[in-house]
């Protein structure tokens, strides 16, 4: 498994945030972007291709034939 990463940039300019993910996937990014959403307002959301990927960690149950 990759690595996980959260990198975050603070302008000290303005005191704006920027906050990215490595390697997460779907409700695992959802969640570390929410923790950080708590601090300010949101004012740009980018999705990247990985959000809408299952987490390959995560155990999947097959029924049926």
């Amino acid at each position: 498994m990759a690595e996980q990463i959260v990198t975050i940039e603070i302008d000290a300019e303005d005191g704006t945030m920027t906050v990215d993910t490595e390697n997460f996937h779907g409700q695992g990014c959802k969640a570390v972007h929410e923790a950080f959403e708590s601090m300010g307002k949101v004012t740009k959301d980018v999705r990247k291709p990985e959000y809408y990927q299952a987490n390959p960690n995560q155990n999947t149950v097959r029924t049926g034939r």
